[in-house]
């Protein structure tokens, strides 16, 4: 993240590094979290290849400022969607993030977060200003055993994400928890395969979820990993990220 994020010269990144220092630097504490560690955990700076999203630990309406100002457009969970040349960025005050707002956890803190991501493997977050990692007990090993979960169920978008949970599985070439297949298996038989299709297209080029008949079928692809039943294309293995520092407050 060090290296990404204050020492890589290309101009993609010197222009997020800018953006970062320029409009979201006056704050106290400001977070990365979620998908930007996430991808580079699991396959290096190469593997990140998506927006970014930000948690500040501000007033609300100090928050809603700055969005003014950026003319950032609101988001369908409590934050705001700036779009630059380069980037796009999500941001949200601590106090209006999803699982905080709707009382399913209680951030007094950027760290109590970490309780509150749907997907286990977003449950980590970097510190701008500090420069220092945080995550969940055991985040790492779940990354190397391949197997991804579920944190918190609860979440705002259960078809969309079942449909991040069959692409992320299938083509990582991961497996999904027990407790992950069976959201899964209760989205489906809720919602019907047609409904992460027609989810699916409308976010994405090419359907993963569309190759399946059955649900059944579906479940053993995602219980059994990507190689040994639905071949998509191959991903390679994650690389090590040394110094990860456990879910704490300083």
């Amino acid at each position: 993240m060090d290296d990404y994020l204050w020492r890589d010269k290309s101009k993609t990144v010197l222009a997020l590094r800018h953006i970062l220092i320029k409009e979201f630097g006056d704050f106290d504490r400001v977070s990365i979290f979620g998908g930007m560690i996430r991808d580079i955990a699991r396959d290096g700076k190469r593997g990140f290849r998506s927006d970014v999203d930000l948690v500040i630990d501000a007033p609300a309406d100090q928050v809603k400022n700055l969005a003014k100002r950026l003319s950032a457009k609101p988001n369908m969970f409590g934050g705001f969607g700036h779009r630059s040349t380069r980037w796009e960025i999500d941001f949200w005050a601590l106090e209006t993030t999803w699982a905080h707002r709707n009382g399913y956890i209680k951030a007094s803190s950027v760290d109590d977060l970490l309780q509150g991501t749907f997907f286990d493997w977003d449950a980590a977050h970097y510190d701008i200003k500090s420069r220092k990692l945080y995550s969940q007990h055991g985040y790492l090993e779940r990354i190397r055993s391949r197997t991804l979960g579920v944190n918190l169920i609860k979440t705002p978008s259960a078809v969309g994400n079942a449909v991040r949970t069959v692409r992320r599985v299938l083509l990582w070439d991961l497996k999904a928890s027990s407790g992950l297949l069976d959201f899964v298996d209760q989205v489906v038989a809720d919602e019907g395969l047609e409904a992460l299709v027609h989810y699916e297209k409308r976010k994405h080029q090419r359907s993963v979820c569309e190759g399946f008949a059955e649900r059944s079928r579906l479940l053993e692809a995602l219980s059994a990993g990507n190689r040994k039943v639905h071949s998509l294309r191959s991903s390679p293995r994650q690389m090590e990220l040394p110094g990860l520092i456990p879910h704490a407050r300083d």
